[in-house]
C-alpha cells in the first residue's frame, strides 16, 4: 500500500512539473512583451544651444507623454548637440 502512495505522489508531482514547463514560457514570453511595449526614458530636447531634460513615456510604439524634469540650461554659442540626428529625432520605436 505504501508503494502506490509513492507512485501517486511521483506521478502528480511530475504532472505538475510537466504543466509549469508548459505554462512558464508563456508567461514569460508575455512579461518581457509588456515591458518592451511600455517604457519610460530621459531624453534631452534641445533648440540651439538651449536644452531640457524629458521623461518620455511610451506606449507600443508611439509616444504616451512628454514631461520635462529639469530646468533649461544654456550652452555657450558655439556648443554642439554631439549626438547623431537619428539619436536627436527618435523617440518610441
Amino acid at each position: 500500500m505504501k508503494i502506490l502512495n509513492y507512485i501517486f505522489v511521483i506521478l502528480v508531482v511530475l504532472l505538475i512539473g510537466i504543466l509549469l514547463f508548459f505554462i512558464t514560457p508563456n508567461l514569460i514570453t508575455y512579461a518581457i512583451k509588456e515591458i518592451e511595449e511600455n517604457y519610460t526614458f530621459t531624453k534631452a530636447i534641445c533648440e540651439g544651444n538651449i536644452c531640457q531634460d524629458f521623461l518620455i513615456s511610451c506606449n507600443n510604439g508611439s509616444v504616451e507623454s512628454i514631461e520635462p524634469v529639469s530646468n533649461k540650461i544654456q550652452f555657450s554659442d558655439n556648443w554642439e548637440d554631439q549626438r547623431t540626428l537619428e539619436q536627436i529625432n527618435r523617440f518610441c520605436d
